[in-house]
């Protein structure tokens, strides 16, 4: 019988076990069932199909953004739940970075579309049909000549891992090599030699680049006379992408970008940015030494912004506004979006945060981050700073600080390249500015003239025809990506705090459950489970009189000794009534106090 029953439960309990999965696909389902059976969930939310499951309501004041299904980041309106993606999990469709696809040359000045590759040009354009059965293939008419392609800096999603290939024959065999360097070098990532044949053949190399140039360098070398070569495409990943003709000699296709990975339904505590423009970087003030460039780069969020160089040797800031001065004895965290584009590989991008004056001068938080290695070197007064990935070539730069007790703390300062008067030389694009107070970088909140506050994400569901008082399980399925903060993804109450429970991870990074009826605490176990500080988690509670006990991520927690009843008046399960930021993923609810090995399977 015991047998029958763990099976039952794998099987009702299969829809909050299953994998997340990674598209919005359909609708998601909550189902609230009056069967109060031992294994029946009577509540079942699913915030991992991109909708809101039916029965919560959701609030928040003011507008928030969330990183949508293209991975971009978009603004969404107040009281408008966030679905949130992975920027990192994007994929691509259509795409084809390299200018004048279909006429592969090495020398043709006059065409301008991007080719070079020697001072004799060897290759005769539209002399063969392609595959494609238009007369558009080029062919050698030297041999050993090689033809470069590079991404123009418009669309250039910097260093990362690309894809190169293109099409080519020749009758009379041979070989030809495919190259993909770093780009604005001869240093090679991958190369490949390959067979030619009588017939159409695609060849195709992958790499990840992480040369001073950021970007990639399609090289197709050692070309033997008569070889037709047609069809060269570049695009990010490591999948070959169908081929897509770019005829355009100025700028590369971006394609069609999906993120596939979903982090859940996105919940965060209330900001405030007290920065200016804070999306809008062509209004910045630079300093003198510093070269504004427009239109360089695509931001996190779509839009063309300009980039920022230094004048080597010379200080060269880029200076934001603030709407406010910054209080005394607090601690802040301020964040730019930053992407290199070029310049010395020793370049980093510098936040410089005036915290105050004790009485001796103003003493500054400095913080330099190396982009290209991840490396990060922090002067005093910082409190911690962090470098996050956040998709093609852009990194959120993170510095957390505490003001001092005297002068005027501030906010405002970057320099390019690095500290001070910088013998390296560094060419940025910098968006999505932000000083708010607590100590993560909260997601971005767009502002203008004036600071701009986002409301907590508050999500309720009342408890009647689902929750049992006598006794019951709970199991809540969230992500993190911060240590430090206090997360409540579960409780239910009577909406007080006398009669509730809650699962919690706490700011030292443990998950911890709790209980009060009627003004008596309960405890589910002694311990909580330790170093919970990014990734997935499963916590889980079940209760009755005399009987409560804790698991997560599959294990059990140490059993502790209690003499309360389970809370009376429960009427209100709470998604967060604490602060921090974290995803929900799922919640469900059986309406008994399940078995102890049926209980660890539903936590793992």
């Amino acid at each position: 019988m015991k047998k029958l029953l763990f099976l039952w439960l794998l099987i009702t309990a299969a829809p909050f076990l299953a994998p997340e999965s990674s598209h919005v696909q359909v609708t998601a389902q909550m189902t609230v069932r009056s069967n109060m059976s031992q294994f029946t969930p009577s509540l079942n939310l699913d915030f991992m199909q991109g909708v809101m499951p039916a029965g919560l309501t959701f609030t928040r004041s003011g507008t928030a953004t969330r990183v949508n299904e293209q991975g971009r980041i978009e603004t969404v309106a107040a009281n408008v739940p966030r679905f949130d993606y992975d920027p990192n999990s994007v994929v691509y469709s259509g795409q084809n970075l390299a200018r004048g696809s279909q006429a592969i040359h090495n020398a043709q000045a006059t065409l301008n579309n991007g080719w070079t590759g020697d001072n004799t040009e060897g290759f005769s354009l539209n002399a063969e049909v392609a595959p494609d059965g238009t007369t558009t293939a080029s062919v050698a008419i030297l041999a050993s000549k090689r033809a470069i392609m590079e991404i123009p800096s418009a669309v250039n999603p910097g260093n990362g891992l690309f894809t190169i290939s293109a099409y080519a024959k020749n009758s009379a065999g041979g070989t030809i090599v495919l190259n993909l360097k770093n780009a604005g070098s001869d240093v090679i990532i991958t190369t490949q030699t390959f067979t030619l044949t009588g017939s159409w053949q695609r060849f195709s190399v992958n790499g990840t680049t992480s040369g001073t140039n950021p970007g990639v360098r399609l090289e197709i070398a050692n070309v033997p006379l008569n070889t037709s070569v047609w069809g060269a495409q570049i695009n990010q990943g490591s999948i070959l992408l169908p081929y897509t003709a770019n005829l355009s000699n100025s700028v590369g296709i971006a394609g069609t970008q999906t993120a596939t990975v979903l982090r859940g339904l996105l919940i965060e505590e209330g900001r405030t940015n007290v920065t200016l423009n804070s999306l809008l970087p062509d209004l910045w003030n630079k300093g003198a030494n510093a070269v504004k460039t427009a239109s360089q780069a695509i931001a996190p969020d779509g839009s063309l912004v300009p980039s920022y160089a230094n004048t080597v040797g010379a200080n060269s800031t880029v200076t934001t506004t603030a709407a406010s001065a910054l209080a005394l004895n607090t601690t802040y965290t301020r964040s730019a979006y930053v992407k290199s584009l070029a310049g010395d590989a020793a370049r980093r991008w510098v936040l410089e945060s005036a915290v105050g004056d004790p009485g001796t001068g103003t003493q500054y938080a400095v913080s330099r981050f190396n982009l290209s290695t991840g490396v990060i070197t922090n002067g005093p007064n910082v409190v911690s700073a962090s470098l996050v990935n956040c998709g093609n070539g852009w990194y959120r730069c993170i510095q957390t600080f505490t003001t001092l007790s005297g002068g005027s703390p501030s906010a405002n300062q970057h320099y390019i390249a690095d500290y001070g008067s910088s013998t390296v030389a560094g060419t940025f694009a910098v968006w999505g500015a932000q000083c708010e107070l607590g100590t993560f970088a909260a997601s971005v909140i767009p502002t203008t003239t004036a600071a701009v506050t986002r409301g907590a994400d508050n999500c309720t569901m009342p408890t009647l025809g689902w929750y049992n008082s006598n006794e019951g399980t709970f199991v809540s399925r969230f992500n993190v990506d911060y240590g430090g903060v206090d997360c409540r993804p579960l409780a239910v109450s009577d909406g007080t705090n006398n009669n509730r429970m809650v699962i919690q991870r706490n700011p030292a990074n443990q998950l911890v459950t709790f209980g009060v009826s009627q003004g008596v605490g309960i405890n589910f176990s002694n311990i909580g489970a330790n170093g919970l500080v990014s990734g997935i988690i499963t916590g889980a509670i079940t209760y009755r009189v005399n009987d409560y006990r804790a698991a997560v991520n599959g294990t059990l927690l140490p059993v502790a000794t209690n003499t309360a009843a389970p809370p009376v008046g429960i009427t209100t399960l709470s998604l967060n009534t604490s602060g921090g930021r974290f995803w929900h993923n799922k919640i469900a609810y059986w309406p008994k106090r399940v078995g102890t090995p049926y209980f660890q399977i539903a936590s793992n």
